[in-house]
């Protein structure tokens, strides 16, 4: 049907389509042949042309929503905590000096509290409340990794409560708080936090990714694409949150998202003087 949101829907995906055709177009004329590997390098031995622009387009297309919630709450987060943003700028402003832009591995790398900021604002705010559920196809018992097994009948539904998970006092010392440091290891936080798992990892206890060999298969380049926003964007931008922001949580059915963070934006005065 010629519906205006429909028809510049499929536009857009048409054009995405011609973006990704070029770039498989030249990996197959041997483009960049000495170059590292990425993700369409595996696929394409594996997949016909078509197939590889439909796993191409998903893998990026799946995660927009995802990211582009839990930048909102990030942003939220660091609006609302002004000294986790001043450490987030100044390290921001320390790995610009050394390696002059973001462009490579190495200066995202570095931006361990920027990341911390990430991890714990997607552990107090789980853009997916739940991993998707399944249903048990024969009567069976579910392994604990805390106490007995569970009997599972045939036909029950199991969904994995991720926001419950991530806020559970008996991993989490102080589970309502925003403390980044939580997630740099050696600081108090990170320790207090492992001394109450008895000295285990977070990996099954914070799971905004889900975990095992089925998880996210865009958690890497999420996080990493996330890392570059927001400490360019707090490295350089001062927000301010307005009188109609609403931080609510709403939820749409697939993520969660504040009801409406509306901002004011003004450069930074370091950055602005320069």
């Amino acid at each position: 049907m010629p519906i205006p949101s429909l028809l510049r829907r499929r536009q857009a995906q048409a054009i995405l389509r011609q973006v990704v055709n070029k770039v498989i177009e030249h990996k197959l004329a041997g483009g960049n042949a000495e170059g590292p590997q990425d993700l369409l390098d595996l696929i394409l031995p594996q997949s016909t042309s078509q197939e590889a622009i439909v796993h191409t387009m998903t893998f990026l297309g799946a995660g927009h929503e995802t990211s582009t919630s839990a930048l909102s709450w990030i942003f939220a987060a660091l609006i609302t905590h002004p000294a986790a943003a001043a450490k987030v700028r100044q390290e921001y402003n320390q790995v610009r000096t050394k390696f002059t832009s973001l462009k490579h591995w190495e200066a995202v790398n570095a931006l361990k509290y920027t990341l911390a900021v990430i991890q714990e604002s997607m552990r107090l705010n789980a853009v997916v409340a739940k991993v998707a559920r399944r249903t048990c196809a024969h009567d069976d018992f579910v392994p604990m990794q805390e106490g007995p097994s569970i009997f599972v009948p045939a036909g029950t539904a199991i969904e994995i409560n991720i926001a419950a998970l991530n806020r559970h006092p008996k991993y989490w010392t102080s589970p309502d708080a925003f403390m980044p440091e939580r997630f740099l290891e050696g600081t108090a936080a990170w320790n207090a936090d492992l001394a109450l798992r008895d000295g285990k990892s977070h990996a099954f206890y914070y799971i905004p990714f889900s975990a095992g060999s089925k998880n996210c298969i865009g958690q890497r380049f999420g996080l990493v694409e996330m890392q570059v926003i927001v400490a360019t964007m707090i490295g350089q931008v001062d927000f301010r949150l307005t009188n109609q922001a609403d931080l609510r949580a709403k939820y749409n059915g697939v993520t969660t998202f504040p009801a409406h963070l509306e901002v004011s934006v003004q450069f930074a005065k370091a950055i602005s003087s320069a």
